[in-house]
């Protein structure tokens, strides 16, 4: 109960906060923040999670929660591009390792997805807010590579949950996606579904990437009116983004208001996806074999705090 009025009130005053003030959050276990009555979702990447009914199915597009290559089927051995790793972890047994190696493209590294509920019915409309935060980390190698052409690569996407025949992939119409930009966290919304195009969430301070230790990230969306693409601009949703170097706090890196452009009735996000998607990327390209890193996925309808040093 302690730490459920610490974690309300810390909810509070970050709203009251300047970008540039420290934000007053209480820090606490995996557990514990799993366990806070908020949560919605969590996600250890532990072993016991696969293979069973509403865990992660591996190899799987169409499941609740799933890991999957693009063309690859399910039977496929997908251990060279992403395996849970015992011997790194955030917390835990094991964490979620994607490869990048020297010659391969965009894609190759595969994507993991979780709705937000097993059922469907955890998903957020207007005026809802939610919370996603997660952990990762980087190799050296992953952050000192300059992929060509574009250099630039996705951590998540937050979008579309699935319906009922309806599996939503990662680009859709509510896809607010964190990507690295001039070697920090960014973000930018809509894969091209705003007035037919994507826009930019520009941010105030960057929190420079870290490789070779568990960084810490989170995203706040407060839905306002879904924009309907029709030139009438409310600007009344809120995004923000949190970035912490390992042990450290949390900074904000961004807090704005945008247009969150929704033109399908029975929409509504309710998907998250983990994924190094490095867009362009030229398969041909030498460079040092690249390797991140996730763990502790959690989705709330409050402010998580921050993680101990565990």
């Amino acid at each position: 109960m302690f730490f459920a009025r610490l974690l309300v009130l810390t909810s509070a005053l970050a709203g009251c906060a300047t970008l540039d003030e420290p934000l007053p959050v209480e820090v606490a276990s995996f557990a514990a923040r799993c366990s806070h009555p908020a949560v919605v979702r969590c996600v250890a990447f532990e072993r016991h999670e696969l293979g069973q009914a509403g865990v992660i199915q591996w190899g799987r597009s169409d499941a609740r929660v799933g890991v999957f290559v693009n063309g690859y089927p399910p039977s496929a051995n997908l251990q060279d591009r992403v395996t849970l790793d015992e011997a790194v972890a955030a917390s835990g047994d094991t964490s979620l390792r994607f490869a990048m190696p020297s010659g391969t493209g965009a894609g190759y590294g595969g994507q993991f997805y979780a709705n937000f509920s097993d059922d469907l019915s955890v998903q957020f409309d207007e005026g809802d807010e939610f919370f996603v935060q997660w952990r990762q980390r980087f190799s050296s190698a992953f952050l000192s590579n300059r992929y060509r052409p574009f250099d630039t690569w996705k951590q998540v996407v937050i979008g579309e949950g699935d319906r009922p025949g309806v599996n939503a992939r990662s680009c859709t119409q509510l896809e607010l996606v964190v990507h690295h930009k001039h070697g920090a966290p960014a973000m930018y919304h809509s894969c091209r579904g705003k007035d037919g195009q994507s826009a930019e969430i520009v941010g105030r301070r960057a929190v420079p990437y870290v490789a070779d230790e568990w960084m810490t990230f989170q995203v706040h969306v407060k839905i306002g009116t879904w924009y309907q693409n029709d030139k009438r601009y409310a600007q009344d949703s809120v995004v923000e983004l949190w970035a912490a170097r390992e042990g450290q706090p949390s900074r904000r890196v961004l807090k704005t208001t945008v247009d969150l452009a929704n033109t399908q009735p029975q929409a509504r996000y309710g998907k998250v996806w983990l994924l190094p998607y490095l867009t362009g990327k030229d398969r041909t390209q030498q460079h040092a074999d690249a390797y991140t890193w996730y763990d502790e996925l959690i989705v709330s309808t409050e402010r998580i705090a921050d993680p101990t040093g565990e």
